[in-house]
């Protein structure tokens, strides 16, 4: 039996807590009836117990009352969706942005029509030339036309060359300048690898357009 820290001694309510009556009857003119015997004011309610922390923040103070604790829920919580880092996404450079409103609520749909395109094959990095065809790339969804200008002559494309060095892929591309070349009638590219010669090895190369 809890003695309130005192030994053998009630705590004045023979160590039960006190029950809350039922609600008055309710007037037959009342359009609702009211489901609590006692309506208590949030700011005559005190929180009593020790500081509640977010993280390190403290969000409710001792003797905070309930209506001073809400009021502080609502502002830390919507001070911190505020401070949310947002990226805004423009469409172009091969990026989509679709939206879509129901009501009041909208949203973006983010897409991309870039492609990547990766050929390998084996070299000795030695002025050897590897060429990738323009059957190659549009069999991957690449080398479409471009807007502003005529694109039925492919020219513009980003590429990266690597080649493996025992576990490591090494890019090519940064140790030294590569030539490219591209045939406007045709399409294919072609790349020479005019570098210091190495044991035959694994060479990628990757285009994305």
């Amino acid at each position: 039996m809890a003695t309130c820290n005192h030994n053998n001694i009630d705590c004045g309510c023979k160590d039960k807590y006190l029950t809350t009556p039922p609600p008055c009857p309710t007037p037959e003119d009342c359009p609702e009836a009211q489901p609590c015997s006692e309506v208590f004011d949030s700011g005559c309610i005190l929180y009593t117990g020790t500081n509640l922390l977010c993280n390190q923040d403290v969000v409710i103070e001792t003797n905070f009352t309930v209506e001073e604790s809400l009021a502080a829920i609502v502002s830390y919580f919507c001070s911190a969706i505020g401070a949310i880092p947002s990226t805004v996404v423009d469409a172009g450079d091969g990026i989509t942005v679709t939206s879509n409103t129901v009501g009041t609520v909208t949203t973006y749909t983010v897409s991309s029509d870039l492609r990547k395109f990766t050929k390998e094959f084996l070299s000795i990095l030695d002025g050897d030339i590897v060429t990738v065809l323009a059957t190659e790339l549009q069999a991957c969804g690449m080398l479409s036309d471009s807007c502003g200008v005529d694109g039925t002559e492919p020219s513009d494309f980003t590429y990266s060359i690597f080649y493996l060095a025992e576990t490591e892929w090494i890019s090519l591309s940064q140790e030294t300048p590569i030539k490219a070349r591209v045939n406007a009638t045709t399409g294919d590219i072609s790349f020479i690898l005019d570098t210091a010669p190495v044991d035959e090895t694994r060479v990628r190369v990757t285009i994305i357009g």
